[in-house]
C-alpha cells in the first residue's frame, strides 16, 4: 500500500510540474510579448556545433573507460 502510494505520489507531482511548464507560452520568434516588433535582424537558430563536439567527446572518453574496463578484468 506505502509503495502504491509513493508512486502515484510522484507521478501526480511529475504531471502537475511537466503541465505548469507546458503552459508557460513563449511568444513568437521577432515579436515581443505585448505582440510589438522587435524591429531586429531574424532570430538566428541555437548554437548546436558545439554541444555535439562536447557530446562526441563525453561519448569518447565513456568508451575508452569501458574498453580499459573490460581489458584490465579479463587480465586479473
Amino acid at each position: 500500500m506505502k509503495k502504491t502510494f509513493r508512486i502515484l505520489t510522484i507521478l501526480t507531482a511529475f504531471i502537475v510540474i511537466t503541465s505548469l511548464k507546458v503552459a508557460q507560452a513563449q511568444p513568437h520568434p521577432g515579436h515581443q510579448s505585448g505582440g510589438g516588433s522587435t524591429g531586429g535582424a531574424p532570430i538566428a537558430g541555437a548554437p548546436v556545433g558545439s554541444g555535439e563536439i562536447f557530446l562526441f567527446a563525453l561519448a569518447a572518453l565513456y568508451g575508452a573507460k569501458k574498453v580499459y574496463g573490460n581489458k584490465s578484468e579479463k587480465e586479473v
